[in-house]
């Protein structure tokens, strides 16, 4: 039997684009571990402000801001959403995951 692989967390933005109504969508390339998604949360709740990626939307070649984030973590090829997706404006690092550090 396989020994069980360290989790990987995903950090997802995502928004509609109005003008062509695509939904765009893209993973934080700086959060994988669970340190890096403490950090990440830490420095949302001290500045915050979501240090958001820019979405691109290749029909439109645009680059938006995303207006919703949503948390997942990859345990064991069992993807597991531990933040549903909420509008960045409303997300609190401390109701959900500076919650059970």
């Amino acid at each position: 039997m396989n020994a069980p692989r360290e989790s990987h967390f995903f950090v997802l933005y995502s928004a509609r684009h109005n003008r062509c109504g695509h939904f765009l969508e893209r993973a934080d390339f700086r959060v994988i571990t669970k340190d890096d998604l403490i950090s990440w949360s830490r420095d949302m709740s001290v500045s915050g402000l979501a240090n958001a990626l820019p979405l691109h939307c290749d029909v439109c070649a645009e680059d938006i801001r995303p207006t919703h984030l949503r948390v997942v973590e990859d345990a064991n090829l069992m993807p597991r959403t531990i933040v549903p997706e909420i509008e960045i404006v409303k997300f609190k690092p401390e109701d959900w995951i500076l919650k059970t550090k």
